[in-house]
């Protein structure tokens, strides 16, 4: 499988360095993604076109050629990283020109189908007529700035998604109707796989937030409050559809669990059709350790697929705490 690889790097005061342009040749092509720093650690993701053994290529040239130049600055390489996980969360910040809409699920849709296009046009075609999305999007707004999420729930989506984004970093898009500049740095929030999760310590009680409106079918009717069997009977399903036969969870399961606290709205964004979902925080409780485990996990789960309705249309984008 063609998947990206991330570099690592601190700076160091040296000038004998290799830009990054240069610094690795390959059949195909590759793109380089800047991830940001944190704690004088520098990342940066290089995706590729063409599928073949990119790892133990980059790791011979970490090696031999360990100093890089790159973004006015020279580093050395700490650690090459591959990213074969099956579930990864992406961010990336975005400034709108003009006041956003209530809803630009549609728009977020469309842009990421163009991106993974751009990297695999069959894909993309597979992902738009899939019954259930194999992924979850929104795009939210905190402490004044915002936001869009990318949520992937399959490790072929990531190098044609990055793909097609690198050459909108830094530039302009519009969603919506609505020029919106996008930032220069993705933010790989989390990766992980469905094992990963499943081997989580189970909690007794764990807390979601419900970032954008959420809501769940019952039976004819739209059911806004997350009743415990609504939240993660949603998430067993679409989790079922795609995890690997040996992470399957069984499909009927007492859940046994209560609502604990919570504090939620509801709120009805202006879509094509009339919609209403919850925001804002709830908690649950679960008393058997066998569900405590399934629910931890399918908690986690949320994080990168959505919870309940139309996730690849912005709606139930969710942050977990235990």
């Amino acid at each position: 499988m063609n998947f990206p690889i991330s570099l690592s790097l601190t700076p160091i005061a040296a000038s004998d360095a290799v830009p990054l342009s240069q610094w690795l040749t390959t059949e195909g092509g590759v793109r380089w993604i800047p991830l940001g720093s944190t704690n004088a650690i520098a990342r940066v993701m290089a995706v590729f076109d063409t599928p073949g053994d990119r790892l133990s290529q980059l790791q011979t040239l970490a090696r031999q050629r360990s100093r890089l130049r790159c973004y006015d600055k020279t580093y050395q390489i700490v650690a090459v990283t591959p990213h074969p996980q099956p579930l990864h969360l992406l961010r990336v910040g975005l400034r709108p020109r003009r006041t956003m809409p209530d809803s630009v699920g549609r728009a977020i849709h469309a842009q990421c189908l163009r991106w993974i296009e751009a990297g695999d046009s069959s894909l993309s075609q597979l992902v738009h007529d899939a019954p259930s999305s194999p992924w979850g999007l929104g795009c939210w707004q905190q402490e004044g700035n915002w936001y869009l999420s990318i949520g992937l729930l399959q490790a072929e989506l990531l190098s044609p998604l990055l793909w097609g984004m690198a050459a909108d970093l830094g530039g302009t898009l519009t969603l919506a109707k609505v020029p919106c500049d996008l930032g220069s740095i993705v933010e790989l929030v989390a990766a992980n796989s469905y094992d990963g999760l499943l081997q989580q310590k189970p909690r007794s009680s764990l807390t979601l937030e419900l970032r954008s409106p959420t809501s769940f079918k019952q039976q004819k009717d739209i059911q806004p409050f997350p009743l415990v069997d609504s939240v993660f009977n949603s998430l067993l399903r679409r989790w079922n559809l795609f995890a690997p036969d040996a992470q399957k969870l069984p499909e009927q399961i007492e859940w046994g669990g209560v609502v604990a606290a919570y504090d939620l709205k509801t709120y009805a964004p202006k879509m094509r059709a009339a919609e209403i979902g919850a925001l804002g925080w709830i908690r649950y409780r679960f008393r058997d350790r066998d569900c405590q485990q399934q629910a931890t996990a399918l908690a986690g789960f949320a994080e990168y697929a959505g919870i309940g309705r139309k996730t690849a249309m912005g709606m139930g984008q969710a942050v977990t705490s235990f």
